[in-house]
């Protein structure tokens, strides 16, 4: 199974590459997990750290205080634009599974 990292920080890197040289991008990002679940507080918060410290400072995250959807949304909440990045639960999603994309990156 591939790792969220393997997907991530691919689209990440070509958001990143397609951006002007100084530009600062802040993406939004979001879970249905609560703040202290590890998987916001660590493996997304992380991941964004990460990414940020990676960029020089140009991609930026700020976390919503709210999921916009529910669980079972959230691959339709990034290609609608409600939140830029989250994590799902492929097994709560309705439907064939979602290729993992970003809004303008691709579909």
């Amino acid at each position: 199974m591939a790792s969220f990292r393997e997907y991530a920080l691919p689209t990440l890197a070509s958001l990143w590459l397609a951006s002007p040289a100084q530009a600062q991008t802040t993406l939004t990002m979001s879970t249905w997990a609560p703040p202290t679940h590890p998987l916001t507080s660590v493996v997304l918060q992380g991941f964004a750290d990460e990414v940020g410290k990676a960029s020089g400072g140009r991609l930026e995250f700020q976390m919503l205080p709210k999921h916009p959807v529910a669980g079972p949304g959230t691959f339709d909440a990034v290609r609608d634009g409600l939140v830029d990045i989250s994590i799902a639960a492929t097994s709560w999603s309705p439907g064939p599974p979602h290729p993992t994309t970003h809004r303008g990156v691709s579909r």
